[in-house]
């Protein structure tokens, strides 16, 4: 893409009345070249601060590029029309991974195999979603995959919105247009003033994990560390319940 190229974005909200809402970070859909004709493939792209956050990312992804799928019936294809369904990709970038799952790229897709006989279905036909995970972490910057390291250098909130600018147009050749040079000083405002909003985060989130660590310990009872902590004894314990399942999933 160019400086110019640009992508039209489609609405990020996904609203089932027996499945419930789902936002996307990113949602768009893209036409590619196929012999004489363009195929639509529908792209969701999520940024995740992290690639632990309780739950499997790769499962995540599944359930997005699942209602993703199944959102187009009554726009995209009805009744029995499943001929018309569009792949989708679910595209999951993971800033702050930890070093030994950083630099990495790991795909999940369909697959046919014949149990029996040598028939096989158009490819087409099943290959109607990929889950994408690009993990960046600390040795994102210096990756030997273009995309990786682009992202990574653009994430980086140690890095001025200048500094980023020379980086897309000297080492990646991107043409920085005056949109594009007010959306990277935006990112960089809006990232300077997220790392504040965390750091505050953090010493509230470091009080409370410290609080339950001791609950843990049997040191404290939940009502006098709810009480230290100036909250209701069924929410901190709800969220201490809730800490203790993320450390079982993040061992």
């Amino acid at each position: 893409m160019s400086g110019s190229d640009r992508v039209k974005g489609s609405s990020t909200e996904d609203v089932s009345i027996r499945e419930g809402s789902v936002r996307y970070d990113i949602r768009f859909v893209v036409r590619v070249p196929k012999n004489d004709e363009r195929i639509e493939i529908i792209v969701n792209i999520e940024i995740q601060n992290k690639d632990k956050s309780g739950y499997p990312i790769p499962k995540r992804g599944i359930y997005y590029g699942s209602r993703l799928i199944s959102a187009q019936r009554g726009t995209i294809f009805k009744n029995q029309e499943y001929g018309k369904i569009k792949k989708v990709v679910s595209i999951w970038i993971c800033e702050n991974s930890a070093r030994e799952r950083s630099d990495t790229i790991n795909e999940y897709y369909f697959q046919e195999k014949c149990r029996r006989g040598s028939y096989q279905e158009i490819k087409e036909n099943y290959d109607l979603m990929r889950v994408i995970i690009m993990r960046l972490g600390p040795q994102g910057e210096n990756s030997e995959d273009d995309a990786i390291r682009l992202l990574s250098k653009v994430f980086s909130t140690e890095r001025s919105a200048e500094d980023k600018k020379k980086i897309l147009s000297k080492e990646f050749h991107i043409d920085i247009t005056e949109e594009i040079s007010q959306e990277v000083n935006h990112m960089c405002n809006l990232s300077t003033g997220i790392l504040e909003k965390g750091i505050e985060k953090g010493r509230i989130e470091g009080a409370l994990e410290m609080l339950f660590n001791l609950v843990k310990k049997g040191i404290l009872t939940i009502s006098v560390a709810a009480q230290q902590a100036d909250m209701d004894p069924s929410v901190f314990e709800q969220q201490y319940n809730t800490w203790k399942s993320k450390l079982t999933y993040n061992k």
